[in-house]
């Protein structure tokens, strides 16, 4: 009979990872998280790695590797796919289903799933095989009623109960689909962590400057769907900077991302010619700049002008389309031991316990009846951020947040 143990990546895997990921950077020159490697097969840690790294596949003479697309080219008969990844290896799929549901079943599978990929006469590259992104659910409701939602949804984020109190608004993007947070906080709280555990556990597309259309949503040159179609979320770390690291870039992606956040559909070019319809969630993270950041009680206030100053836009429709504004310059954010876990759930029952809760705070949400003067964006917000509290048992002044913004200090 399974306990609790046979859920949890322990304080020992984890420091194998970390070994493993120290001696991947002295022999190899590659800088790779532990958490790439982490509840990977020992047989199968540098086949994950070389779907990851283009000089790691190439070194380590490998004939295949696993990998998530980042990219997917459709031909124009349907029948076949050419599908990128991190590598910037390209390689074929032949779809198997005829056509009809069964074929739109299957490439939805292809850009959602890792890909065992091998080489074959000589440099061609074909998808061997899908290996399903797995969700234990069962294991994950053992979990939960052993210890609590609270805890339980820690660990799927690496946090102990305490942090999860501190942090609760980073459990938003995972619970809602149109739960979208921008937190504009001091270094050292834990952002790019929590960032790379979305990305590698829940298939978060992780964006460090602001991303061209045609990454994100199809590049019309190539013919390819972008990261919009194999992601579960967006990350824009340091959004803050993203108009003074491209201006012209960030102008293009500034006016999709709005009607994304609002309508969950991305189009790119004036005519359309590309669309995509699909409600993703989005965090985007800023450092706090104490010189250009103006004191307030409301946060929404002190981004207007903050944001203004460093993005150079009209910042307020972005204000408007958020669930929660975090601005936080305290050292109650700095992580610190008693905030983190030294174990994780594995993935699969970390996406367990993630579908069970988002059920759960769905139900909560259905039930919520916003203040009759509230229009239609405030009681969106007010609706995700009373369920996610009321989910977590977070005691705060639930009107003053959804007005206001969380301003710690």
């Amino acid at each position: 009979m399974e306990t609790l143990r046979d859920y949890l990546i322990t304080e020992e895997d984890i420091q194998r990872a970390k070994r493993v990921s120290r001696q991947i950077a002295e022999e190899y020159g590659e800088s790779i998280s532990w958490l790439d490697v982490v509840n990977i097969r020992e047989d199968y840690v540098m086949h994950v790695l070389a779907g990851r790294s283009a000089n790691l596949l190439r070194v380590s003479g490998l004939e295949e590797f696993i990998a998530k697309p980042t990219k997917v080219r459709v031909d124009e008969g349907g029948l076949s796919a050419e599908v990128k990844y991190p590598n910037n290896v390209y390689a074929t799929y032949i779809f198997r289903a005829k056509e009809g549901i069964d074929r739109l079943k299957e490439f939805s599978d292809l850009i959602n799933n890792y890909h065992y990929v091998v080489r074959k006469n000589g440099n061609k590259w074909v998808v061997s095989k899908i290996i399903k992104v797995g969700v234990d659910t069962e294991g994950a409701e053992k979990v939960i009623v052993e210890l609590g939602i609270k805890k339980a949804i820690g660990l799927t984020l690496g946090l102990s109960e305490k942090g999860v109190e501190t942090y609760w608004w980073r459990i938003i993007p995972l619970l809602f689909d149109s739960g979208h947070v921008l937190e504009i906080s001091t270094p050292g709280s834990g952002k790019t962590h929590y960032s790379l555990i979305l990305s590698r556990f829940y298939q978060f597309a992780y964006f460090t400057e602001p991303p061209t259309l045609a990454r994100l949503i199809f590049d019309a040159a190539t013919r390819e769907y972008g990261e919009l179609y194999t992601s579960k979320g967006l990350i824009l770390d340091e959004f803050d900077k993203y108009a003074s690291k491209d201006r012209q870039r960030f102008k293009e992606l500034y006016g999709v991302l709005l009607t994304g956040m609002e309508q969950g559909e991305w189009v790119r070019g004036a005519r359309g010619f590309a669309r995509l319809n699909k409600s993703i969630p989005i965090i985007m993270f800023g450092n706090m700049n104490t010189e250009m950041l103006i004191r307030s009680d409301n946060a929404y206030d002190s981004a207007q002008n903050f944001l203004g100053k460093t993005l150079k836009v009209d910042v307020e429709p972005l204000l408007t389309r958020l669930t929660l504004l975090v601005i936080g310059d305290s050292s109650e954010l700095k992580i610190k031991n008693d905030y983190i876990s030294n174990v994780l759930l594995k993935p699969a029952v970390a996406r367990g316990v993630i579908s069970i809760l988002r059920q759960k705070a769905e139900t909560i949400h259905d039930n919520i009846n916003p203040p009759a003067e509230m229009d239609v964006r405030m009681s969106r917000r007010y609706r995700i951020l009373i369920s996610v509290m009321k989910l977590l048992d977070i005691k705060n002044d639930e009107k003053e947040i959804v007005e206001k913004g969380l301003i710690i200090s």
